[in-house]
């Protein structure tokens, strides 16, 4: 396979983690497990573009120079933990230093990342959606096994409490 010369260089930002630990007060959830990364890395090598693995946004802005001139392309697998706009960062970064990235650009991200900001935007131009409801305390939904429902359950105290079941209807 031979690659595009525009694109040989590829960076990809990544925050890593060795082992995910699954508990309520990990904050490294969504950051890419190493092994992961790995994979990435050999699969874009073995394509042959040239890949450079950098760990945060302020490392991106401290290479843009370098990416600039070799005209690399910007991959974000990048979490984050601090901000609720963390996934901003990236695109941003990229799009003030003139770097070209894969991926929706920053205001996308915001969107996408808040549901009540989404289904907004949504309503305003024509799009129906379920109403949301705002819950005081912190809740987790998952879905169920065969896909009939979800549950709707309360974090207390590192303890995952389930308050009901809400079965997902029929579509006719």
């Amino acid at each position: 396979m031979t690659t595009d010369p525009s694109t040989s260089h590829v960076c990809l930002v990544a925050d890593t983690v060795t082992q995910h630990d699954a508990s309520f007060a990990n904050r490294t959830l969504e950051f890419t497990e190493a092994t992961y990364l790995k994979a990435v890395v050999g699969g874009l090598t073995d394509a042959g573009f040239r890949v450079t693995h950098l760990d945060s946004p302020g490392a991106l802005a401290a290479q843009a120079p370098a990416l600039l001139r070799e005209d690399a392309v910007v991959i974000s697998l990048w979490s984050g933990t601090r901000t609720r706009t963390r996934r901003t960062l990236v695109p941003s970064t990229c799009e003030g230093l003139g770097l070209r990235y894969v991926g929706a650009d920053a205001y996308s991200a915001i969107v996408c990342q808040d549901k009540d900001l989404a289904k907004s935007y949504a309503w305003r131009h024509g799009i129906a959606g379920p109403a949301g409801q705002y819950l005081l305390a912190p809740f987790v939904d998952t879905p169920w096994a065969d896909w009939r429902g979800f549950w709707l359950g309360q974090i207390l105290d590192d303890r995952f409490v389930v308050v009901w079941f809400l079965p997902l209807l029929p579509i006719l």
